[in-house]
């Protein structure tokens, strides 16, 4: 059709979207390992770009060059870390190192 080359159909015209790239394990674990380490369970709000910047300084290379402050914010989200930590917070600051609840009690006889 009359699409601009590199745009998405739909989108406006001149609205180049970027490629997508996967996020590789190492850029999963490295979120997640930030996610506890800077405190970002009980961190309101969350600074994603503080998680970005020291990515980025401690593991260079780690987290692609193309990647925002938002893209880890969206990687966090999808790998269930922003639901754990605000069920965490709902629950009580120490839920997360709390000992497992026991197995309910079978129904009298």
């Amino acid at each position: 059709g009359s699409e601009a080359p590199g745009s998405a159909p739909g989108s406006a015209p001149g609205s180049a979207r970027r490629a997508r790239l996967p996020f590789s394990a190492a850029e999963e674990a490295l979120i997640t390992s930030l996610f506890g380490s800077l405190g970002f369970r009980q961190r309101r709000p969350r600074p994603w770009k503080l998680m970005l910047d020291t990515a980025r300084r401690d593991a260079p290379g780690v987290i692609a060059a193309c990647r925002s402050a938002v893209d880890l914010k969206d990687k966090a989200a999808n790998l269930g870390l922003l639901q754990r930590a605000d069920a965490d917070r709902e629950n009580g600051a120490d839920a997360a190192n709390a000992p497992p609840s026991p197995p309910p009690l079978p129904p009298p006889r």
